[in-house]
């Protein structure tokens, strides 16, 4: 089996904020800031999905294209996905001083659009309903870990798919391979939708090791996107010509800053715009969909998988297992809380962090701790072809080993570590992928043993586990 690790580094800056809200139905205004999308993520889990699809991979007689819908629809669905970029676009983020108070939010913005904007010189005066599962501070690896449970029962007309900033981290192969398995997934719904991929801009000198990274990402996802038929709107592309339109002799970041478009933080722009710097995400919208509606709005292809080398991951399937499912079992002295119950040790100086419960996305069925408590471990019984754990790391943290567990319970094989350390108090909403040997048994048990506390490190905060079902 091929392994696939998804190692996930998390911007300080994009520590998660709540994606809760109220359903919405537009009235038809042309201002773009009343407009309010439903964030509202359901509580009920979906039922685990281990059905593979045939080898045979194309549309269905019962399946249909909303972008045969979209123009004569009375009500258009509207989700997006991605980081705090996309986030942000929707919540004032008032919880964190310092960060961006987005007024104007370029997710309303594109809503808007679809209630009173042109298409193809027509005015458009219906309802929208939309869902945000956006998360702040993840990538598109853990984006597709969660799409199907978090997008639930909502079948969206349009799918928008942020994750650039995000993904420059690990890797632009990593980049287009969690792209292409949330396009096959839509290709397999009922209603099959238009995905729109944005590049969101990232305020770095172009000649930085991060900013090479970043637009490789965006051309491998360029690629993928290309292959399956859909657009990407490069914002970053329409700053740039803003600024050459514009015939100022500033550099691009000294223009971006004299106009306004990002915060300063610690002399370096922050990565999340201010109000105008969201207006450019609109208006990349607003001109390629002017300039290019059908192409736009177009029906996803059908196509061979992309990323040919790793087609068992592609069409995979991906479950949540919650930290009280019946098949964990924990030994040691773990403490569980919520936001209703939290735990707070004030002799070791920690807590727990409230924006994570907050992030209802993120751990939504609270999160068990550990502190300074030698031989703790937890097992779980799976029938995955690897495991990914998504937990809570501090400058405490403790690291841990995962063992596949013998016949008569004895740890065996270790099949990964993880590094539960952290320059900061964040979120690592996904390790890695834990990549269980096939040795035919329909059934395995996994141990993660906690390392023994040092002086230094002696907290361990788990979210959940993410089991992934491969293709065989």
């Amino acid at each position: 089996m091929k392994t696939i690790i998804a190692v996930f580094l998390l911007l300080s800056l994009c520590l998660s904020v709540g994606c809760s809200s109220n359903t919405a139905v537009s009235d038809g205004t042309t201002d773009a800031d009343t407009t309010v999308a439903d964030t509202t993520v359901s509580d009920e889990t979906t039922d685990v999905v281990t059905d593979l699809p045939e080898n045979k991979f194309e549309m269905r007689e019962d399946q249909v294209y909303a972008a045969d819908l979209i123009k004569d629809a009375d009500t258009v669905s509207v989700a997006f996905i991605g980081g705090s970029l996309t986030e942000c676009g929707i919540n004032t983020n008032s919880m964190f001083p310092g960060w961006p108070n987005t007024s104007r939010k370029w997710v309303n913005d594109v809503l808007n659009y679809f209630v009173t904007g042109s298409v193809n010189g027509s005015k458009q005066i219906r309802n929208v309903n939309a869902v945000n599962l956006a998360l702040g501070g993840t990538g598109s690896d853990y984006g597709s870990a969660r799409f199907l449970q978090h997008l639930g029962d909502f079948a969206p007309d349009i799918l928008f798919f942020e994750f650039s900033c995000n993904d420059h981290y690990w890797g632009a192969d990593n980049a287009s391979l969690y792209l292409e398995y949330i396009i096959r997934r839509c290709l397999e719904f009922d209603k099959i939708p238009v995905i729109v991929v944005l590049h969101a801009p990232v305020p770095w000198e172009e000649s930085s090791d991060g900013f090479a990274l970043y637009q490789a990402g965006v051309a491998e996802k360029n690629k993928v996107a290309e292959h399956y038929g859909i657009k990407t709107i490069d914002i970053y592309d329409y700053m740039k010509r803003q600024h050459a339109a514009s015939g100022s002799e500033l550099s691009l970041l000294d223009y971006i800053g004299a106009m306004g478009y990002y915060f300063m933080k610690d002399g370096e722009y922050d990565v999340h715009p201010s109000n105008e710097g969201y207006a450019m995400f609109s208006g990349a919208f607003f001109e390629t969909l002017e300039a290019d509606y059908d192409g736009t709005m177009a029906k996803i292809k059908f196509a061979d998988v992309y990323n040919t080398d790793k087609k068992e991951f592609v069409d995979s399937r991906m479950n949540y297992k919650k930290l009280t499912d019946e098949s964990i079992s924990y030994e040691g002295d773990w403490k569980y809380y919520t936001m209703e119950s939290p735990f707070i040790t004030d002799d070791y100086d920690i807590d727990f962090d409230e924006y994570a419960l907050e992030s209802r996305l993120a751990f939504p069925d609270g999160m068990y701790q550990v502190v300074n408590c030698p031989g703790a471990s937890f097992t779980v019984t799976t029938s995955a072809s690897a495991i990914s754990l998504t937990y809570l790391s501090s400058i405490k943290g403790l690291n841990s080993t995962v063992y596949l567990v013998n016949s008569d319970g004895s740890n065996g094989e270790v099949i990964g570590t993880l590094n539960q350390y952290s320059k900061y108090d964040t979120v690592n909403y996904m390790s890695k992928w834990f990549e269980i040997p096939d040795n035919g048994e329909e059934q395995h048990t996994v141990r993660i043993v906690i390392d023994d506390p040092t002086e230094e490190r002696y907290v361990f905060k788990m979210g959940h586990i993410i089991e992934r079902f491969d293709k065989k």
